[in-house]
């Protein structure tokens, strides 16, 4: 009985995280901002690992864009001593989808 409970919630949770992260891509991309598009192209999502009891996800930003990420999520320094406006793009976008997975998770854990 606690092997068949053990298989659900694992596969559950498993196919949450999938979920999460394939709402967290297209969240950044849509609120990504929009200068010349190559970045919202970009941005994308690996899966790092998966054995029987779980599974990694990563976002990240393909080819040389990567670099604007943490530019444009914290803003930066300008050449006459100012500094950028920072847009919080991920961090908007990975509160909710934190949220409703923790939700999502022990919802399976109690109906599992």
């Amino acid at each position: 009985m606690l092997e068949n409970y053990n298989k659900v919630v694992i596969e559950g949770t498993k196919k949450e995280a999938k979920k999460a992260m394939d709402q967290l891509v297209k969240d950044t991309k849509e609120t990504a901002p929009k200068r010349r598009g190559k970045y919202k192209r970009a941005i994308s999502s690996k899966k790092i690992w998966e054995n029987s009891l779980g599974i990694e996800y990563a976002w990240y930003v393909k080819g040389s864009e990567y670099r604007l990420s943490h530019l444009l999520e914290n803003g930066h320094a300008t050449r006459n001593g100012g500094r950028t406006k920072a847009f919080h793009f991920i961090k908007n976008a990975t509160d909710p989808i934190i949220d409703s997975y923790i939700k999502a998770v022990e919802d399976i854990c109690k109906n599992g």
